[in-house]
Formats: C-alpha cells, sequence, structure tokens
C-alpha cells in the first residue's frame, strides 16, 4: 500500500532579508565611497601585517572574524594520508571521524558531514560521505597541491552545506594559462615500514605550459593490507555495556581484519588562454575498495527477509566480510573573461558533472547500490568599486539525483535542485577589515519512489515534492587595536535545509548498526507537517599578536542552532527476520536499534589556542616550539550532550631544522569523554607521539625529499570520541613510513 503525502512549501523567514542584503550590497557603494575613500592605515612596519587582498575569493586565513588553515603542497609532502579527516587531523579545531583505515571524515568543531562542504577545484566533491559515516570521500589527498580548511560558517558563498565549515582542495587539473612558461614534473613513493598495514602509495604529476596552453596529467596508485593495532579490536566492556551482548567471540588482538584495500586515480587538464578570455577542463576517473571492519555491519540470522550475512570476526579463521567499491568519474570546466576597465574585475564560470557510484559487496555478490548524479555550476562576478572595497557576487546551482537500491534501500531515489544568488562585499578603512555577505536559496527535493516497506502493514509513503526557501547573512571584521594586536568578530545567521536522508530515511541502515526514520515518516498530530529549515546564530571572536614572545592566535566561538536535526535513539529495536519493532533484544545480530531523525535547539561553544614561539639558534641547528589546544561542546537546549563530541586536546610540536634537515617531535593530549551522548559509552584519554626527519636536497633543475616519520610510537591503544567504530577497532598501532619526492 502507497500512500501519498502532500506537504506545504514554506517560504523562509530570510527571504526578504537575503534579497534586500543583496542589492543593499551593490548599491550602498556610492555613499561609502565618498565617506570612506580617504581613510587607510598603512601597513605596520613592525607586528601583525596588514593584507589587501584583490582576488575573488581570499584565503581562509585572511577573512575577517573567522579561523582558518592552509596545508601547502610541501607540508602535504608529509601529512598527506589515505583519507581526508587523518590528512587534516592535527589542524586546530579538526577531528578525524574513522570508519576503519579505508574512511575518514573531517569534523570541524564537533560538526561533519551534511554540514561541512567538501570541495575538489570550487566544485563539491559529491560522494555519499555525507549520507552515512561509512562511506569514504571521493577526494585523494595525495594528489592535492594545497588544502584550505575555514572554521565556522562558510554558507554565504558555497550553501547550506558549509553552515559548519568548509574543506577545499586545490589541484593543478584545471591549468589556467599566465602567460609564463615551463615544464613541472613530480614522482613520490611512500611506504610503510612498520605496522602490518604496509601501506604503499606511488603519485605522479606532469605539468606543461606554453604561453597560451596549459596541459596537466597525475595518477595515483595507493594500497594496503589490514590495519595493525595494539590489543585487541573489540572492546567487549563498551559492546555490552551499549548493546548489551558478549562479542568476545568475534574479537581478534594485533590486528583488525578486513581493513584492506586500493585506490587508483587517473586524471588529466587542458588549458587555453588567449587575451582576456580563458578556458580549462579536467576529467578524472577514481576507483576505491575497500573493506569495512568486523562489528561494521549488523545483520540477520539465515532465514530472514533479508539475504543471510555471517561477515564473522577477525578471529574466526575467515568468515563473509563487507566489501565496498567506490567509483567516481568527474568532468570539471571553467572558463572567464578578464576586464581591464571598469568595476568589474571579471566573469569566472566553473561547471562540474560528477558520475558516482558506490556498492556494497556482501558474499561475493552486490547487496547494495548508491547512485549519485550530479550538474554544479556557479558564476561568479569579483568586481572592485575602489581601491578600499571589493566584493564578488554570484550564482550557484546544484542539480542531483540520487539513488540507493538493495538490501539497504533505506533512502528512496530523490531528484533536487537547489538554486543561489549571493553577494560579499570587503570594504577596508580605518585601520580595519569589514565583510558583508548575503545569500538567498531555494532547494526542490522531489521523490521517485515510495519509501521501503514499513512494518506488517508494508506500508510505503510518497510524498509531494518539497521546497525550502532559505537565506544567510554574515558581517564580520577585524581591526587592529594596536601595532602587535588584531582583533575580529563575526556574527552570523545561517540555514541549510533538510537533506533527504534526513527526511525520507526508512529502513535498516546496517553499517551504522540503526533502523533509521526520517523526520517525514511518523506524521505529527494534524497530518504530515514539513521541517524546519536548520538555523545557526553564530557569533566567534578571534585574537592574533605578534610579539617578541611569538604569535599567537585565539578563537572563541558559540552556534545556537534552531531545529538541529540528530538522530534520537527510540529505545526500541527492530527484528531483521520478523520486521517488528521490539523493546528488546536478545541477540544484536537479529535487531537493530531504532535511531529517529529529530529536531530540537541545540548549542555549541569552544575556542582554539595556537601559540608558535620565537626560533632560537643553536649550533645544532634553529629550533622551535608551537603549542595548540582546542576543544569544543555540544548539547541540545534540554542539557543533554550530542553524540560522538571530540574531547579537549592539546599539542606540543617541537621542530629542528640544519641546513637541508628538519626534524620534529609531536605529542598529542586527548582528554576523556565523559559525556558520550545517550545511548552512547565514554571514551578514555590518550598521549599520542609522532615524530620525523627529513632531507631536503635542492640542486639545479630538480629537487629531491626524502622523509621518515613515525605515528603512535608509543603503541598506544587510541580509540577516537568521533568514531563511529570506536568499540570495535582502535585507531592504528605503531606506524613508520618511508617517503621519497622528486621534483623536475
Amino acid at each position: 500500500m502507497v500512500i501519498s503525502v502532500g506537504i506545504l512549501r514554506p517560504q523562509g523567514p530570510w527571504v526578504r532579508t537575503a534579497r534586500l542584503g543583496l542589492l543593499g550590497c551593490q548599491l550602498a557603494g556610492g555613499v561609502l565611497l565618498t565617506a570612506f575613500e580617504p581613510v587607510w592605515a598603512a601597513p605596520r612596519a613592525n607586528g601583525v601585517e596588514e593584507v589587501i587582498v584583490t582576488g575573488e575569493r581570499s584565503q581562509a586565513a585572511d577573512r575577517p572574524g573567522q579561523t582558518g588553515s592552509i596545508l601547502d603542497e610541501q607540508a602535504l609532502v608529509k601529512q598527506a594520508a589515505s583519507t581526508l579527516g587523518e590528512t587534516l587531523a592535527k589542524q586546530p579545531g579538526v577531528h578525524n571521524a574513522s570508519f576503519g583505515p579505508g574512511v575518514g571524515l573531517p569534523v570541524l568543531r564537533g560538526l561533519s558531514g551534511v554540514r561541512v562542504r567538501v570541495m575538489e577545484d570550487g566544485i563539491g566533491s559529491w560522494d555519499a560521505s555525507a549520507m552515512s559515516p561509512d562511506h569514504a570521500n571521493a577526494v585523494e589527498a595525495f594528489a592535492a597541491k594545497s588544502i584550505e580548511v575555514l572554521q565556522g560558517a562558510a554558507a554565504i558563498e558555497h550553501g547550506g552545506a558549509a553552515i559548519g565549515g568548509l574543506v577545499a582542495v586545490n589541484t593543478r587539473r584545471l591549468p589556467k594559462p599566465d602567460g609564463n612558461t615551463g615544464q613541472q614534473a613530480s614522482l613520490a613513493a611512500r611506504r610503510e615500514l612498520v605496522n602490518h598495514h604496509q601501506q604503499q602509495a606511488l603519485m605522479g604529476q606532469v605539468d606543461w605550459r606554453s604561453e597560451q596552453f596549459g596541459l596537466h596529467l597525475d595518477g595515483l596508485q595507493r594500497s594496503q593490507n589490514s590495519l595493525g593495532i595494539p590489543g585487541c579490536a573489540i572492546d567487549t566492556q563498551a559492546v555490552e555495556a551499549q548493546f548489551g551482548f558478549d562479542a568476545s567471540a568475534a574479537n581478534s588482538c594485533g590486528q583488525t581484519a578486513n581493513t584492506d584495500g586500493d585506490s587508483t586515480s587517473l586524471a588529466g587538464g587542458l588549458g587555453f588562454n588567449r587575451g582576456p578570455f580563458y578556458w580549462a577542463v579536467s576529467h578524472r576517473v577514481l576507483d576505491n575498495q575497500y573493506g569495512l571492519p568486523p562489528g561494521g555491519h549488523s545483520d540477520p540470522p539465515d532465514g530472514g527477509a533479508h539475504p543471510a550475512h555471517n561477515h564473522g570476526g577477525a578471529g574466526d579463521g575467515g568468515g563473509d566480510f563487507v566489501r565496498l567499491v567506490m567509483q567516481q568519474t568527474r568532468h570539471d570546466a571553467i572558463a572567464g573573461v578578464v576586464m581591464d576597465e571598469g568595476w568589474l574585475q571579471s566573469l569566472d564560470i566553473a561547471i562540474a558533472q560528477v558520475d558516482y557510484q558506490h556498492e556494497e559487496i556482501e558474499h561475493q555478490q552486490v547487496a547494495t547500490r548508491f547512485d549519485n548524479q550530479v550538474q554544479e555550476a556557479t558564476l561568479k562576478m569579483p568586481h572592485q568599486w575602489s581601491e578600499l572595497w571589493q566584493g564578488s557576487a554570484g550564482l550557484h546551482r546544484v542539480e542531483r539525483t540520487f539513488a540507493a537500491t538493495g538490501s539497504e534501500n533505506f533512502v528512496p531515489p530523490t531528484d533536487s535542485l537547489m538554486k543561489a544568488a549571493f553577494s560579499v562585499q570587503r570594504l577596508a578603512m580605518g585601520g580595519g577589515d569589514y565583510e558583508l555577505g548575503a545569500r538567498w536559496e531555494n532547494t526542490r527535493i522531489e521523490q521517485l519512489a515510495p519509501t521501503a516497506p514499513l512494518g506488517l502493514s508494508r506500508v510505503q509513503l510518497m510524498h509531494q515534492p518539497i521546497d525550502y526557501t532559505t537565506g544567510s547573512a554574515q558581517l564580520a571584521a577585524r581591526y587592529f587595536v594596536a601595532q602587535d594586536h588584531r582583533l575580529g568578530v563575526s556574527l552570523g545567521h545561517n540555514q541549510r535545509a533538510p537533506d533527504i536522508q534526513e527526511l525520507l530515511a526508512l529502513g535498516p541502515h546496517l553499517s551504522t548498526r540503526s533502523y533509521d526514520i526520517g523526520l517525514l515518516i511518523r506524521p505529527e498530530p494534524g497530518g504530515f507537517k514539513v521541517p524546519q529549515a536548520e538555523t545557526f546564530n553564530n557569533i566567534e571572536l578571534t585574537w592574533q599578536w605578534a610579539s617578541p614572545l611569538g604569535d599567537q592566535q585565539l578563537s572563541l566561538f558559540r552556534y545556537g542552532a534552531q531545529d538541529f536535526i540528530y538522530q534520537r535513539n527510540l529505545g526500541l529495536f527492530y527484528d531483521l527476520a520478523e520486521q517488528l519493532l521490539r523493546n528488546n533484544c536478545v541477540r544484536l545480530e537479529e535487531c537493530l536499534p531504532v535511531y529517529e531523525f529529530t529536531q530540537a535547539d541545540a548549542r555549541f561553544s569552544g575556542g582554539e589556542w595556537q601559540w608558535s614561539l620565537p626560533q632560537w639558534h643553536t649550533t645544532a641547528g634553529a629550533w622551535q616550539l608551537t603549542l595548540l589546544g582546542d576543544k569544543v561542546t555540544g548539547a541540545l537546549a534540554s542539557g543533554e550532550a550530542l553524540p560522538r563530541m571530540p574531547p579537549w586536546r592539546l599539542s606540543i610540536n617541537l621542530q629542528w631544522q640544519r641546513g637541508d634537515w628538519q626534524a620534529d617531535l609531536h605529542s598529542t593530549r586527548l582528554g576523556a569523554q565523559r559525556r558520550p551522548g545517550e545511548f552512547e559509552t565514554p571514551s578514555r584519554g590518550a598521549r599520542q607521539w609522532d615524530a620525523s626527519l627529513q632531507y631536503r636536497l635542492q640542486a639545479p633543475g630538480f629537487g629531491l625529499t626524502a622523509f621518515l616519520q613515525g605515528k603512535n610510537l608509543t603503541d598506544a591503544h587510541l580509540r577516537s570520541a568521533t568514531s563511529f567504530m570506536r568499540n570495535f577497532t582502535p585507531e592504528a598501532g605503531r606506524q613508520l613510513e618511508l617517503g621519497l619526492r622528486w621534483d623536475y
């Protein structure tokens, strides 16, 4: 039986405000130009340097009132890892939500998934990582030229998906000739020498440019064995406390089974420049296959309504495990024209088509298939009213078709269309930088097929198309209060339309051991009602201080989230064999806890602090000490803690350099997470020691870099509070990796 449900199409309360903001940003120029053109503080000879950015997009570290960090190509030589979350895990305010070594998603200030937008060359990565924590990002950090992180809302330019932050991965795949000629090539190899994991990677890039043409080619191959760990994989006491059963029979020690995998990526790009016109195109193919640790899936016994699955344990001598095979084909294109005169600096267009497939293999057969077809386009118009006033306006469009078929079709096929207009204006006056931005966004979600059957009555729901019109506004300022001090403040009102799984999920979600119910599945009194858009009201304060004692930066933030969407444990179980909801369950493999997407007000608060002490020079070389600390708390308005929030962290890094040699010793102390959230288990505190040694030879025409780095040198038993799999597998044990890179 299929029930068709009609739903009203609400209009967001900020629609008129956002539209007026877009218009006002453009029209206010005439008045302010006259008032403020003569006012400008000269750059300071000492202390914090003032920077005027004339491009259409400034780097995160230069955004007024916001916090960001950038990993450049040299830093990525050592820090690039097999997952994006692991690559960024040492950055301030960033943690890794791992689901075994094949999956690691970045967590920014306790937010991830649908609230953190991951981009590649200006366009979304458009994998299925936001849909489920066991799905890997389709981004290869090994091939990146730089990775930029912006903590705090970046929703003005990048949409509601960036309401919690932005991770922008930049490559050379869209060559844009700039009149310079030359060739560049690099070849890098890495291999783990200690740890059963034995990850190895080989990456190569070639760039060729003439005055008008550019060519880029790159390729990557990576493989690894199962992960070596200290102690045993499953925390049997935590599993018994959380689920009420004994998992010791499936436990293993020394390694986590089924965590091997391999990945291959090939890409090429071509660019052309003639006069004021330019264009570039690129094509990339990614193949990635990896396994989930035992315990990652929960399946019915033989004879159930679903196929019988016995994934076994790492110590049972085999068993059928879940393998994930991910493929993505991506076509990107950019084009534009540069204006020599007038207020309009350029017209820039970026278009991408992404074809993503994700198959979950069980018993050597495809059990579930995810398809994500996306077309995304942006039009940006950077402009400059005067030397003091510049900005950017643009249009943004995303069309997406998603479908999940097979035993885990917990989200029905849908079409979604997002259209947006935005403007960001930046003004420098009186020794300060000011930024004002506004965005209008409309999202339409159309269900293409009924939901999965519900209960014994086998009811399926079919909703009418849903419309969300949302608006965001951001005001930021950065001011020099003294020669060496710079203060910043950012105020934001940002909205996000719910994603399709938050609205329409219904069915077993085996990877997270849950039976998911979306916001639109259970009717409220009076019938079905459209859930509200999620709204974040943010305030962030930043302080930067340059002095003889070193450079310090402090950021404090508080987010008030209205209608925050989270999954609430109902205290019920879904019997996979009988397809019934039960109050209790005898065996975990037969039942799944029932989670319902729910809306409630929430709050997030915390801060990040970093202190880089001055270098001190000795006959043995130059030394520098850097201290870093961060903390975030997240809770519902009722006081109940949100799950998988990162604990406090304090790290110390000692760096040494002499000539072509460089080394560092890094110690990280993680606090215990004693407020894990309802029906979750706490995590213990831990300390991790890492170290590296690097030699760089620079000769005429080429450079050679060799490094040796060790991670978790004391073989500490680490279970991350942000990981869905923390009770089924710890983080990696002691690792020692050798790397070589040749640059021409």
